[in-house]
């Protein structure tokens, strides 16, 4: 085998090699988002005792008892809603708890409980 071919061959596992790892790289970056924002989403719906972030709670009103609503959310699963003194209830004017009865729509933000519940802190009625 003369130099020649040894230099050709060298040069073209360079410029292969660099670019493969600059494929290999966008990737990695493509594959690494998509899955950051499954994992926020996933955390925004189900909450977690280290995120105390607020979360969102879109459904149906289907009982309401001391403080509390039961929300069925789209998916058929239900969400314990804590009503705080500083809850603030809107519709299309300002509402109160008194408002809150079963078969209402609403959306809720709040924050994620270690019991699976989350604490209101806005609820909108007929989001």
């Amino acid at each position: 085998m003369n130099y020649k071919t040894i230099i050709i061959s060298a040069i073209i596992v360079v410029i292969v090699g660099t670019a493969a790892f600059f494929a290999g790289m966008q990737y990695g970056k493509n594959t690494g988002r998509n899955v950051g924002q499954y994992q926020r989403l996933r955390l925004l719906r189900h909450g977690t005792a280290r995120n105390a972030k607020k979360i969102p709670v879109r459904g149906q009103i289907i009982s309401t008892a001391n403080g509390t609503i039961t929300v069925k959310l789209p998916d058929g699963e239900s969400k314990i809603i804590v009503l705080s003194g500083t809850t603030k209830i809107t519709k299309l004017a300002s509402g109160s708890a008194s408002d809150l009865k079963d078969g209402e729509k609403v959306m809720v933000i709040g924050t994620s409980n270690s019991d699976g519940s989350v604490t209101a802190k806005t609820l909108q009625l007929n989001p």
